[in-house]
């Protein structure tokens, strides 16, 4: 739950990082999460790649987790 919400997090100051002009190229970021409360080789401390294309659009992709089948 910790995780997601420092994914959140990462995701809302990329997003802001990116409004001050509105473009026509892709940013893609690749977002790593360490600390204390990550396991090593748990799902949140995987890469996860998000995407911003101008002011509007996003995607984050994440690796799948194997154990749980998603």
């Amino acid at each position: 739950m910790v995780q997601m919400k420092l994914v959140s997090i990462a995701c809302l100051l990329a997003g802001m990082a990116f409004q001050s002009a509105e473009t026509k190229t892709m940013t893609k970021m690749d977002v790593r999460l360490m600390g204390p409360g990550i396991r090593p080789g748990s799902n949140a401390a995987l890469p996860k790649l998000i995407y911003r294309a101008g002011t509007k659009y996003a995607r984050m992709e994440e690796a799948p987790e194997a154990r749980q089948r998603i």
